[in-house]
């Protein structure tokens, strides 16, 4: 399952890396009545510049959706759908789920008038959490729009990416549909969010709502959704250093601390006769080093 509904979400698992060139593209489609979706699961990810990874307008349909519009009014998510303003004042959908871990589509427009065009964005839900990710095309999962009449526009949908190592020059968007020409309401933005280690990028990230139409005054546009970056715990590196003051008793082992990750750090020193790796009850003996070391700083512990 991959949002809790699970007769309908499913796992694409990629053993080895998934490199689009350019030109090359993967459509992602929800269950356009209940939501389900598809969570990718690679070893690393390349997005060439002119590849992508889409979901645009494929999420929840027009009408549907948690956050689905009144007749006319857009679709909400990550922010309020725009109103409505013909034949009556109609508000917008509202905003739900998770900005900190999106994992549902976005919700359709209001239809109106005959209008049947106006549905959310889908999911771009893609773990690479111990491998490398670079976006130089995009990753995309915008709100359909009405561009010729009264109906509510699609709200943007969700992406959802885990990685260890963020790079590229690319775009990432999850934009709300627009209703511009009559008395349509905008589509709301959708969520975003990006776990990393380690962020070496320059990505170009949208989040906006989708315009309005002009008649009546009430018909608004939708606002904008959420965009969240989050930094994933880095290990501590500690190198070893040579052994000072031995003799046939005691010796003094020594250590520098590289760097400690991105928390404060706790180090332990472990010594015997054979090097028995990780299996900790194996060496003859393990002490802590006490206070909360920092970058750089050597440390001597006394056997």
């Amino acid at each position: 399952s991959t949002n809790g509904i699970e007769e309908t979400g499913a796992t694409l698992t990629v053993g080895g890396a998934t490199i689009l060139a350019p030109g090359g593209f993967i459509s992602l489609w929800s269950h356009t009545t209940n939501g389900g979706s598809v969570k990718i699961t690679t070893r690393d990810l390349t997005i060439a510049a002119g590849a992508r990874i889409e979901a645009d307008y494929k999420g929840w349909k027009v009408d549907q959706g948690p956050g689905k519009g009144g007749a006319g009014a857009g679709g909400g998510y990550g922010g309020q759908g725009g109103s409505n303003a013909w034949p009556g004042v109609t508000v917008g959908g509202g905003t739900y789920g998770s900005s900190n871990a999106p994992t549902l589509p976005g919700s359709g427009g209001g239809s109106n008038n005959g209008r049947f065009v106006g549905h959310g964005g889908g999911l771009v839900w893609i773990d690479v959490t111990n491998g490398t990710t670079l976006v130089n095309g995009s990753l995309s999962a915008i709100g359909a729009s009405d561009t010729s009449d009264r109906g509510g526009a699609g709200s943007g949908g969700g992406i959802y990416l885990i990685t260890t190592y963020l790079s590229g020059t690319g775009l990432v968007t999850a934009a709300g549909g627009g209703s511009p020409l009559y008395s349509g309401g905008g589509g709301a933005g959708g969520r975003i969010a990006v776990w990393a280690k380690y962020f070496y990028h320059s990505l170009t990230t949208s989040v906006a709502g989708g315009p309005g139409g002009a008649d009546g005054g009430y018909n608004t546009a939708g606002k904008a959704g959420t965009i969240v970056w989050w930094q994933l715990p880095a290990a501590p590196l500690v190198s070893n250093l040579a052994p000072s003051s031995v003799d046939y008793f005691t010796a003094t082992i020594n250590g520098r601390l590289a760097t400690t990750g991105t928390a404060p750090a706790t180090v332990w020193a472990f010594w015997g006769t054979n090097d028995w790796t990780t299996n900790l009850s194996l060496w003859t003996g393990t002490n802590q080093f006490g206070g909360s070391p920092t970058n750089g700083e050597v440390l001597s512990l006394g056997l």
